[in-house]
């Protein structure tokens, strides 16, 4: 048997999100690092490896990556996370309150 350490920051952002809408259809994002769930009634962050869960979510979800952060907000959704793969249907959208940071920052910087 071979004798393998593993080091910790190269196994960071293993976790995969899929988010499916109605209006957006479904987008992937891979290399979470965590998701942070701000509901009406709880708060969730749920990093590698978290226990399953599933749930009713009422209020805003951050999706947070080394390379971006994906903010959805005022949604009403369910979703399942399950071997480091986090599934959320939203049910309903206020507004177009999507926002990505990462990529934003970047473009800020381009004359």
């Amino acid at each position: 048997m071979a004798n393998t350490t593993e080091n910790p920051r190269e196994n960071r952002g293993k976790m995969t999100a899929r988010v499916v809408g109605l209006d957006s259809g479904m987008q992937e994002y891979t290399g979470v690092s965590i998701i942070r769930i701000k509901s009406r009634y709880y708060n969730l962050l749920i990093m590698e490896d978290y226990m399953p869960s599933i749930g009713e979510i009422e209020g805003e979800v951050t999706i947070v990556s080394d390379t971006e952060s994906v903010k959805l907000e005022n949604i009403r959704a369910f979703y399942l996370h399950k071997k480091n793969v986090f599934r959320i249907m939203i049910r309903d959208q206020k507004e177009e309150a999507t926002q990505k940071e990462g990529t934003q920052k970047e473009e800020a910087n381009v004359p």
